[in-house]
């Protein structure tokens, strides 16, 4: 004969009745009736077990309302236990929050995790388009996955760092969906190419930034002119502190240019080389200043300044091997030439 206990569980001023095993796990006849049904019903009741909430414990019943602890239909469906079937998508973020923003409710499961995400949710463009009444914008599940939320350390997750900017791709990399708000759709292709992308999914450096470490994730919203080098500055802080000091950086926001963007471009960001400097071919100096200009000529001038010192140290170094060669003490000589590969 199995044995089963009756758990009492209050949040947010209301007792919910859990049945559960002997063993402690919660009975979920939820999971028992639709693993018997067609493939849509099904699909739910196969992932949710590997779900992060079942396996701490909660049951369908926690979001969707209704009895888990029967298998008569009706019973299980009843409005009167708050059974609310599947969700609009205006629902989701409050059927979140519930427990997610309940910051002694979520210290029993993690305490580090923030209680603020649906607040910034809204401060989002995805939330501020759900209040419009788009119901195509992205909402939690979007993101988290529905019935098989995993928890963002664990590489399946389509929150782990490596997979972030393809779940963004998600909707991003969709014409259907980005013709309605003027977005582009190459916005993966241009990342998977950049130096943050390779360094991200090819070399697996999870310490380089994805899509959410420049755009916020449940606030994620487009970095403005004033606030993109600050964001930019939150891994470059040495060269946001430069930047500030140059004429240039108050200049380029008068004309309502984001300051690192002008030259570095966003998303298909690559490794700057010399040839970065100057009006010449690759030269990204001629998008603001025209040939003979002071600006132009000023670029002109430090491409040359830095060809000189790169062919003086080349010279160096080959005077310097040959020194070596002929059995001569070279180890200071090495040092500097070190020190102004350095300096370029």
């Amino acid at each position: 004969m199995r044995l089963f206990l009756l758990v009492c569980t209050f949040h947010l001023g209301i007792c919910s009745l859990n049945v559960v095993a002997r063993d402690g796990q919660p009975i979920n006849e939820c999971l028992e009736c639709h693993l018997d049904m067609d493939e849509e019903f099904a699909m739910p009741a196969e992932l949710f077990p590997q779900d992060i909430h079942a396996q701490r414990g909660f049951t369908c019943a926690d979001c969707h309302g209704g009895s888990p602890t029967t298998d008569d239909m009706d019973e299980a469906h009843d409005p009167e236990m708050g059974f609310i079937g599947v969700p609009a998508p205006q629902e989701i973020p409050f059927m979140c929050e519930r427990c997610h923003g309940d910051p002694v409710f979520m210290q029993q499961y993690n305490p580090s995790m923030p209680v603020d995400q649906v607040a910034k949710y809204w401060s989002s463009e995805h939330g501020k388009g759900l209040l419009r009444g788009d119901m195509e914008v992205a909402t939690c599940g979007s993101c988290h996955n529905i019935h098989a939320i995993l928890p963002k350390t664990d590489p399946r997750s389509m929150v782990y760092p490596i997979n972030v900017a393809a779940t963004c791709n998600s909707c991003h990399g969709s014409e259907e969906l980005m013709w309605m708000y003027d977005l582009p759709t190459t916005v993966f292709t241009d990342f998977s190419l950049s130096v943050h992308g390779i360094a991200l999914m090819e070399k697996r450096d999870l310490s380089a930034p994805t899509c959410n470490d420049c755009h916020g994730n449940h606030g994620a919203i487009p970095p403005s002119v004033t606030s993109v080098r600050m964001v930019c500055g939150q891994c470059h802080l040495y060269n946001q502190e430069l930047i500030e000091q140059t004429t240039m950086s108050v200049a380029t926001e008068k004309k309502g240019f984001h300051t690192c963007v002008i030259c570095h471009g966003n998303h298909k960001i690559i490794s700057p080389t010399d040839e970065m400097i100057g009006v010449e071919e690759e030269g990204v100096c001629k998008g603001c200043h025209n040939p003979g200009d002071p600006g132009a000529l000023q670029a002109v001038l430090i491409r040359g300044q830095l060809d000189e010192l790169k062919t003086s140290i080349l010279k160096a170094a080959q005077k310097v091997a040959e020194a070596e060669n002929m059995g001569m003490e070279v180890d200071d000589a090495l040092f500097d030439i070190q020190s102004a590969r350095e300096v370029l």
